[in-house]
């Protein structure tokens, strides 16, 4: 049996065995699976037992948990073969072949091998092809029709009612090259469906996967599922509209004209698909306020719209984004929809203008909020400045979140400025003839206007900051969001008054920026990692399998993917 050396280290193994001449029906079927677990925790001293199905044995599995879910600690499902109702009928055409001549089924199967095999092995028809082959070749032709019935069965047994009743962990695994049976996308059905859950996505592995101990260890996928589930990272996530926090932004709004937001940026999220990575660091209490301090991107017109839009969806938490004032114009809240702002044309929620007066009645509030300290400067890089940080010496808003006992979470971006080349920045720009005043002129009330509250609104130097450079589309990249560790100023609400407190807020300033920076870098080289952070690779994997494609992060949660170091 493939795996059996590396779980026997943990745990006593047993293995389902279903006679080949085996002809029950589900009921019955479940029925003696039950008896024969109970008699195995009953000899073994122990209430509860860990379980793995794979491919049809996943889909037992599944209807034996929605049974006697008492009886299960946790499940881990590999490649699982379960499926909609309606979902497109991949079985009969497999029955038509099991009415084939006898003399002819050993070439059906032979054929078959290399759908079950990983069409990623170098050497596919050597080594685990053979143990394809040889398990194909103990079931009868019989035997292999009465199980694709029973799948077809299954369907209708399955529904999303009866699998989001479980309420068992659940880990599903899940080879992106799975060519027998469309066991990707079906993964992630059952990711939303399952309360408590998580997936593991490999890019390669086939449909055999257990097949291959050699590069998939399940002794370490049950290990690190375990570690997740001890961290409370897989636990059920209730939505509910009641959870948003009672802001006056929303009282503006119906549900309606929320949920029309979130449509307009259906088509921005298909062009980046974006990955969002660390939401199991989040809080999930709202006693204190929380602060997202991330570094603004090229143009910065799809970081803020959709982190904030990402939230909404996941938690039905309302992120204030602290916007410049300049985005506002054109938008009067007055006329009724939700703010979408006139330069970027990309829709946002509960947005208001950037000043200490906002972030200091926010925090008040104990709200959830988004700040940008390198604003426009960062907005509008110039060449060779790519993700870098622009903050400003005054570490205002460190000190504001010291009085309120705030969280601070480092939140970085990445992708944007991989798809964008700076042609001609605001320096560059600047030095066309008639242009530099034809520009100061557009931006010099404006720049007035949305600076009021500093001092230095009237240099050319911060005029030229909202300047954007000329750019060029070098590709369409995804985009990648990371959540760093909270940092927790109430465990510095002591020295607010105090001398030291200018001396306190700068420490954590400073060190706010340098995790920022390495979660920049961090997210930066796991993204190089990924197969499909080009457009044309997203599109064509889309294309082939209706499924969103994975990412160099392999497991993930309902919110989004997680942080491999968090399990260890």
């Amino acid at each position: 049996m493939p795996q059996l050396l590396g779980l026997a280290q943990k745990y006593q193994v047993f293995s389902l065995v279903i006679p080949r001449a085996d002809r029950s029906h589900w009921d019955e079927l479940l029925t003696r699976i039950e008896v024969e677990v109970e008699r195995v925790l009953k000899e073994s001293s122990r209430r509860q037992a860990v379980f793995v199905g794979e491919s049809m044995g996943a889909v037992v599995l599944t209807l034996f948990l929605s049974r006697r879910p008492d009886l299960a600690a946790s499940a881990t499902l590999v490649n699982p073969a379960t499926a909609e109702a309606d979902e497109a009928d991949v079985i009969s055409p497999w029955l038509s072949v099991t009415q084939l001549p006898d003399e002819l089924f050993p070439i059906v199967r032979f054929l078959a091998a290399p759908l079950v095999q990983d069409s990623s092995h170098p050497e596919p028809f050597l080594g685990p092809f053979r143990k394809v082959v040889q398990s194909l070749e103990t079931l009868p032709q019989d035997t292999v029709a009465h199980r694709l019935r029973l799948l077809q069965e299954s369907r209708r047994m399955l529904s999303d009612r009866v699998i989001s009743s479980i309420h068992v962990p659940v880990a599903i695994v899940a080879a992106a090259n799975d060519r027998l049976i469309p066991s990707y996308r079906e993964s992630e059905r059952l990711l939303k469906l399952f309360p408590k859950t998580m997936r593991l996505s490999k890019l390669v592995g086939g449909h055999a996967m257990l097949q291959n101990e050699d590069k998939f260890s399940l002794a370490q996928v049950l290990d690190t599922f375990d570690k997740f589930c001890a961290a409370g990272v897989c636990r059920e996530i209730t939505l509910d509209r009641q959870n948003l926090t009672d802001v006056k932004a929303l009282k503006e709004y119906s549900y309606t004209e929320l949920d029309s937001v979130q449509s307009r940026l259906d088509g921005l999220r298909r062009l980046v698909s974006p990955v969002f990575v660390g939401m199991e660091r989040i809080p999930a209490s709202g006693e204190k306020p929380i602060l997202f301090v991330g570094n603004h991107v090229l143009l910065g017109f799809t970081d803020g719209p959709l982190l904030v839009d990402h939230m909404f969806q996941t938690r039905k938490i309302l992120v204030r984004a602290l916007a410049h004032p300049i985005l506002f114009e054109g938008t009067p809240r007055e006329t009724g929809g939700p703010p979408a702002f006139s330069v970027t044309g990309v829709p946002i929620i509960g947005a208001v203008g950037v000043s200490p007066r906002s972030l200091f009645s926010l925090l008040r509030q104990n709200q959830h909020i988004l700040l940008y300290p390198g604003g426009a400067r960062e907005a509008c890089k110039r060449k060779n400045e790519k993700y870098q940080l622009f903050w400003p010496a005054n570490q205002e808003f460190v000190r504001m979140c010291m009085r309120f006992n705030a969280t601070i979470i480092p939140t970085a971006s990445v992708g944007v400025e991989d798809a964008l080349e700076i042609v001609l920045d605001s320096e560059e720009l600047t030095r066309v003839p008639y242009v530099r005043e034809w520009l100061l002129s557009q931006f010099k009330d404006r720049i007035v206007e949305a600076r009021r509250w500093r001092n230095n609104v009237n240099d050319d130097k911060t005029k030229l900051e909202l300047i954007m450079p000329l750019v060029r589309v070098a590709g369409i990249s995804r985009q990648y969001f990371g959540f760093g560790r909270p940092i927790e100023t109430s465990e510095y609400s002591d020295r607010e008054g105090s001398s030291d407190e200018r001396d306190i807020a700068d420490q954590i300033y400073q060190r706010v920026k340098r995790e920022l920076e390495s979660l920049i870098d961090t997210m930066r080289v796991e993204r190089d990692k990924d197969p499909y952070k080009e457009a044309s690779e997203r599109i064509k994997f889309e294309l082939l399998n209706r499924a969103v494609p994975p990412s160099a992060w392999e497991w993930e949660t309902k919110e989004g993917h997680c942080f491999e170091d968090y399990s260890s």
